[in-house]
């Protein structure tokens, strides 16, 4: 089954709503090395987002989210956090933002992510 190893400040029961999570450094009930499997969730401005990830200790990986109509029309938004997975912490690599237009593509980046994790699942 799914143990909850992190719930964005609530708590670690599977039928416990999650809580607002963070930006920073989340740390993990249970060492990463012990699952063969974690569900990251994400969320930004009331949008979410999920990324599973086999064998996570030790990983690189990313959140994205695709965000439509953020701005104006013709504009698509896509934000991304870069996570490293190690022991029981996920800290933050950077991230990235894209904006796609019908005329241009823009890339923005900034020093802080702005996607919460808001719930860790693992699978043994």
């Amino acid at each position: 089954g799914d143990t909850v190893l992190y719930n964005g400040g609530n708590a670690l029961d599977y039928d416990t709503a999650p809580g607002a999570g963070t930006a920073g450094t989340v740390t993990l009930s249970e060492t990463a090395a012990n699952f063969k499997e974690l569900t990251v969730f994400g969320k930004y401005n009331g949008y979410e987002t999920s990324v599973t990830l086999t064998n996570p200790d030790g990983l690189d990986s990313a959140l994205q989210l695709f965000i439509p109509d953020a701005g104006p029309a013709t504009l698509t938004y896509i934000k991304s956090r870069a996570i490293f997975i190690s022991g029981t912490s996920i800290t933050s690599t950077g991230w990235t933002a894209m904006w796609i237009s019908d005329t241009a593509t823009h890339f923005d980046a900034v020093a802080a992510p702005e996607i919460a994790i808001v719930r860790v699942e693992g699978r043994r």
